[in-house]
């Protein structure tokens, strides 16, 4: 998400479930295999199956990288203590 990078050991076995996209570029090299892929899973892991480790992530940090939800949340409080502050403002001038 957002360019964090995830390094597998060597002899790490990488589990895509629900692939939707393309390899975009594979180089090897003399430290492994470079992979570059642009698209959807619907999970990812690595390890073996009796040990497998979950690269997915969690929906709090899913939403705390979504910075529209952010300016949505902050746009909706500013106008619920806009709203109270008029709504106080204008009974105590009654």
């Amino acid at each position: 998400m957002n360019g964090k990078r995830d390094t597998i050991r060597k002899g790490e076995w990488l589990l895509l479930d629900g692939v939707d996209g393309e390899i975009r570029s594979m180089h090897m090299a003399a430290n492994g295999i470079r992979l570059d892929f642009q698209g959807k899973v619907t999970d990812i892991s690595v390890g073996s199956s009796q040990n497998r480790r979950s690269l997915m992530p969690n929906w709090l940090e899913w939403f705390s990288e979504r910075h529209s939800v952010k300016m949505l949340w902050g746009a909706f409080l500013w106008i619920l203590s806009t709203l109270f502050g008029v709504i106080k403002w204008w009974q105590s001038t009654r």
